[in-house]
């Protein structure tokens, strides 16, 4: 159990070794195991317990600011009404956890704001720079930030106010070296570490789309009985496990069949002489 040398179930290469996101969760988790056991909850648990500090953290400074109970409970809890933020909320992704930590982040920045504490603005930071290892897309609303104190300066207020809303330059200077340079650091020793170790299992760069060779699907696969018609031609019972051709959208082919089976991704090259006729009636290839 090494926090450097993260792994999955990979058949791309013997170890398994393979780095996305920040493996904090999975860390905590496989601690757990090594005392309670393997128990599918735990990770749930740490998932939901992280979302759920930043929803507390929320309220709090809701209550300082709307002096309401009532309203710093339900607005929060609103965010659970997303039906899929509700169902990933205790589930095993790093999104949620990671938009409680962007949550925490804001609540505590609310409190620098408001008693000019110190321990409140390194807690702001915390929780951005752990919600960009955990999720580097929940880094835009620093980002927002970020850019509103830049306009800030090159359009200054005219008159005057008492009230600062963002800290000195030096201290938002050694803040962004820490939420967007430990992500960045992460990004790259993770890229670094999956190279070493061939595993192209997590997209670690921006591509363009024309750059990207995708396997798209015809009109026709969309229609059920077509495509029950084309896997009755090619021989496929219906409830026959499916060994899928390569695509590049994991999964999606085995979703489409509405069939159980195995699927690999990002390795055509290497099936490129398999054939069947369902693949050729069901898909088409382009650049």
């Amino acid at each position: 159990m090494h926090f450097f040398q993260p792994a999955v179930v990979n058949i791309q290469n013997d170890s398994g070794a393979a780095a996305s996101e920040f493996p904090l969760i999975y860390y905590l988790a496989a601690c757990g195991y090594q005392l309670l056991g393997v128990q599918e909850g735990l990770l749930r648990s740490l998932n939901f317990l992280f979302f759920a500090l930043g929803l507390y953290c929320f309220s709090r400074l809701l209550l300082r600011l709307l002096d309401d109970q009532l309203l710093a409970v339900s607005l929060p809890m609103l965010l659970l009404g997303s039906p899929a933020l509700a169902f990933y909320a205790f589930n095993f992704l790093p999104n949620t956890p990671a938009l409680g930590m962007v949550l925490l982040g804001i609540a505590a920045y609310g409190q620098y704001l408001h008693r000019k504490r110190a321990r409140d603005y390194y807690w702001a930071v915390a929780g951005f720079s752990l919600a960009g290892l955990l999720k580097i897309t929940l880094l835009v609303p620093f980002l927002a930030g970020l850019g509103t104190y830049v306009l800030s300066q090159l359009f200054p207020r005219r008159e005057a106010t008492s009230f600062v809303f963002f800290p000195s330059r030096s201290k938002i200077l050694w803040a962004c070296l820490f939420v967007l340079g430990l992500p960045l650091l992460w990004v790259l020793w993770s890229k670094s570490y999956n190279l070493e170790n061939q595993s192209g299992i997590f997209l670690r760069d921006a591509y363009r789309p024309e750059h990207v060779a995708m396997r798209s699907l015809n009109p026709a696969f969309y229609e059920t009985a077509a495509l029950q018609e084309a896997l009755s031609d090619g021989g496929v019972a219906e409830g026959a496990k499916v060994i899928s051709l390569p695509d590049k959208s994991p999964n999606l082919t085995l979703y489409y069949l509405r069939r159980r089976g195995w699927t690999e991704i990002f390795n055509g090259d290497q099936f490129s002489h398999l054939r069947c006729s369902i693949d050729e009636r069901l898909f088409s290839c382009r650049l």
